[in-house]
């Protein structure tokens, strides 16, 4: 085996493991507060609207769409690292 091509074979997974990160943070902002955003807007136009009072509850909602949204996306991320984790240990001696 060519140590040194064992090396940048490291480097390479290191710097995928580190762009996998930076884009699931990413994502799971992003999944955070888009519902977030979107419930105060459609929250703001019905108060304009219709003369109500309904801010909060849009607010509320949101902030439990956005953590279903980021639950399910760590679950998701959770479930392929297992899965990724069994596969290598199956090969490994």
């Amino acid at each position: 085996m060519n140590p040194s091509k064992n090396t940048i074979h490291n480097s390479n997974r290191k710097s995928n493991d580190i762009a996998r990160s930076l884009a699931l943070v990413t994502q799971l902002g992003i999944s955070m507060l888009v519902p977030i955003f979107l419930c105060i807007g459609i929250g703001i136009w019905i108060d304009q609207t219709f003369e109500t009072n309904l801010l909060v509850l849009f607010l509320i909602l949101g902030f439990l769409t956005g953590g279903r949204n980021v639950w399910m996306l760590a679950k998701q991320e959770a479930e392929r690292q297992s899965s990724h984790v069994k596969k290598r240990n199956q090969y490994d001696l």
